[in-house]
């Protein structure tokens, strides 16, 4: 649509932000005619694709090299495949024309174009609170029942569940009748309704993922700063979980866009093409999420096909060491024969939770721990003296 004739079309807008298109075509010979399209489509591919292969990677190493899988790793498979779903109505709406300016979009594809963005921001809602789920549970698997960390991460279990109803509502509901989305854009069908405020919804949503990406983040780090490891495997754990602030600067990016769009009113009337911002942040914010989560988890993977850059044959010689302990050795922790990491290649979850364990955190520091071991030695002495506590929080076994 790119003649210098006006077209018949009265009214075009979402979610309650209904303007007029006759401004635009006074001068239709100096209005900009890029597109966007392929940018949105090929970096919403590119990310969908990098976060499959990462999420494949860590199913193989939970479900066949480990042969385990705990909670997290069930939660985070509904979030990967409502991502792809986010991804995929992404791909459809620049197909439709998302990413054009408006002055070059086939109007009658405007509705199907609302319809898509309602889904995918729908679909957004949903991943990202399976995801939130799974990461919260990763961090339990790393803390000990009864701690202070544990009733945090608790807490943060408790804010996320009160924040993913507060968000789905919102985002199920833009628009009373929820058509309405949609139908508005049609002038011809005089819809009636009402709908929220756009950008009050956004910043409540993009606020509300921050703050449970700060909490979320922020959880292990006391953890780590108290094991007693050496200073590179100290540095390496932190890196790794460090790695969930990705998704925290992806909401960032995400709210930055919001408030580009909210003042600058070119970019409203023209949405199609000025949302590939906000849009790209919203895919990248929920697949970082995922890959932040799988990586840490990859390790086993990594150990197996490259043993000598990730460890895996220190892990065996560490766990080989611990068997030939003597017995009043108690700053080694808990001491067996069975390695608490099958074969060296646990992931860095698992071998911060043995760290854990084995430094005797959570439990008054380790004085507590220290004290049970000397009360309560088995009459397998150094093959079996496992504190009561460390047996409660039920790690050993299925951290791996």
């Amino acid at each position: 649509m790119s003649s210098s004739s006006s077209p018949s079309v009265g009214s075009i807008g979402s979610g309650g932000n209904k303007f007029s298109l006759d401004g635009f075509f006074a001068d239709n010979e100096n209005l900009p005619h890029d597109t966007r399209r392929h940018l949105l489509a090929g970096a919403t591919i590119g990310m969908c694709s990098t976060m499959m292969a990462l999420f494949l990677l860590r199913a193989y190493c939970r479900f066949v090299i480990l042969k385990v899988a705990r909670i997290e790793d069930w939660l985070i498979i509904p979030g990967v495949i409502f991502a792809v779903l986010q991804a995929v109505f992404i791909v459809m709406n620049a197909r439709l024309g998302g990413g054009d300016h408006i002055w070059d979009m086939d109007f009658g594809n405007i509705v199907e174009l609302a319809k898509t963005s309602y889904l995918n921001n729908l679909f957004f809602v949903i991943a990202i609170a399976f995801i939130k789920f799974s990461m919260v549970f990763q961090l339990m698997g790393i803390s000990i029942k009864g701690t202070k960390t544990r009733k945090f991460i608790i807490a943060v279990f408790a804010v996320s569940i009160a924040f993913t109803i507060a968000n789905f509502m919102l985002a199920l509901f833009p628009c009373f009748p929820i058509p309405y989305m949609w139908e508005q854009t049609d002038p011809t069908l005089k819809a009636k309704g009402k709908c929220m405020d756009i950008t009050v919804v956004s910043y409540t949503t993009s606020a509300c993922s921050i703050a449970m990406d700060l909490m979320i983040w922020v959880a292990p780090m006391p953890l780590l700063s108290k094991l007693k490891v050496p200073r590179p495997q100290k540095i390496a754990l932190i890196a790794v979980f460090s790695l969930g602030g990705g998704a925290c600067a992806a909401a960032v990016g995400r709210c930055v866009s919001i408030y580009r769009l909210a003042h600058d009113k070119n970019a409203m009337k023209d949405a199609g093409y000025h949302k590939v911002e906000f849009i790209l942040w919203s895919v990248a914010e929920s697949h970082i999420a995922i890959i932040c989560t799988s990586l840490p988890l990859i390790r086993p993977l990594l150990k197996k096909v490259f043993p000598v850059v990730f460890g895996g044959s220190s892990a065996r010689s560490r766990s080989k060491s611990n068997t030939t302990a003597p017995s009043n050795t108690l700053s080694m922790g808990p001491i067996r024969k069975k390695p608490l990491i099958h074969d060296g290649y646990g992931s860095s979850t698992e071998e911060l939770a043995e760290s854990m364990r084995r430094d005797g955190l959570g439990h008054g520091g380790g004085g507590d721990a220290v004290k049970e071991s000397h009360v309560h030695g088995t009459s397998r002495g150094s093959e079996e003296r496992i504190p009561p506590g460390w047996g409660e929080a039920g790690r050993a076994e299925r951290m791996v």
